[in-house]
């Protein structure tokens, strides 16, 4: 079953359909404006989903672990940053919406190692869409001098280890957003995790 459908986003603000809690006031983001809001460990209460499973929602900043048995991957989403076009100099892309590229970091918590790629990652809007990687748009990021890390590609991930990687999404302007995390694994059973990270 697909958990993300039951995800939506109310009053500017993510929640999960059918639940209550509070939440904080979104962060709106101009045109090469960083969404970013450093807190400490702002992690929310489990929502339940209408088949019973939880999602956990997170503050960008927040460090929080996704995953069971063989592959537990922990988490901290640093910034999400609204761009107009990605690139260099000579050769640049840009959106049919608004790019949104995030910076996160991610560490190996598992024996073993596992690959890391973008099919873990999907953003979700106020209308419960949900939105998928551009890796197209992703490849521009390394002539980018504003952006920091690589994109998330396919990379192995050995144990103990940490990596910096970089999502980016071309979405709608004027919509509230956040970043779903699903398990990496094959038969992993844990939560998905959903980061909320303001408005384009």
């Amino acid at each position: 079953m697909d958990r993300r459908k039951y995800l939506m986003v109310t009053g500017g603000m993510l929640a999960i359909a059918g639940c209550t809690g509070d939440s904080d006031d979104d962060v709106s983001a101009s045109d090469d404006d960083e969404v970013d809001s450093s807190s400490g460990d702002n992690t929310k209460q489990e929502g339940q989903e209408d088949d019973g499973e939880a999602v956990t929602t997170h503050q960008i900043g927040d460090t929080f672990s996704v995953g069971d048995g063989d592959q537990v991957v922990e988490y901290i989403v640093n910034s999400a940053t609204t761009y107009e076009s990605i690139g260099g100099e000579y050769s640049k892309e840009e959106p049919d919406g608004i790019f949104v590229v995030i910076l996160m970091q991610l560490t190996n918590q598992s024996e073993e190692s596992f690959s890391v790629t973008s099919n873990a990652y999907s953003m979700v809007d106020s209308e419960g869409r949900t939105f998928d990687p551009d890796t197209g748009a992703g490849v521009y990021l390394s002539t980018d001098d504003r952006v920091e890390a690589e994109a998330i590609s396919f990379d192995q991930l050995n144990p103990g280890l940490s990596t910096d990687g970089a999502l980016v999404f071309d979405v709608p302007k004027n919509e509230a957003f956040g970043l779903l995390i699903e398990p990496t694994g094959f038969l992993d059973t844990g939560d998905s995790h959903l980061v909320q990270l303001g408005s384009t």
